[in-house]
């Protein structure tokens, strides 16, 4: 529904799309600790990593920085394109590349030349 009051607002021209930005990232980031911390609270042990406060908050501060990435990303992709078609359509082929690129970034080989992928360690 936000993307429609951004694309009216931009339209009419009553105020600054930066405005709004500074608005949206300013709301946006208490909500976002608060999931991140509920979100990692519940995976975190359920994944099985070791139960250390050390590693825990390294995890929060991957997910706080990952949540962060993609809010961000998807407010630029709706303040730079014209409709809601265009942003679903970059939108998507834009994650499929970055997530492709990710992949490629976390593996390696081992000893005997398969593939393992090394996520956290």
């Amino acid at each position: 529904m936000e993307k429609v009051v951004f694309y009216c607002e931009k339209a009419s021209d009553m105020y600054s799309s930066m405005a709004y930005v500074i608005a949206q990232i300013g709301v946006e980031i208490p909500y976002m600790l608060i999931q991140v911390f509920i979100f990692s609270s519940i995976v975190y042990p359920m994944v099985g990593f070791q139960l250390t406060i050390t590693k825990f908050f390294w995890f929060v501060l991957y997910m706080i920085l990952s949540f962060t990435d993609y809010t961000l990303y998807g407010m630029m992709a709706v303040a730079l394109t014209p409709n809601i078609e265009i942003d679903a359509g970059l939108s998507f082929l834009i994650f499929m590349i970055m997530e492709c690129l990710l992949w490629l970034h976390c593996r390696k080989k081992d000893d005997a030349g398969l593939v393992e992928v090394d996520v956290l360690g």
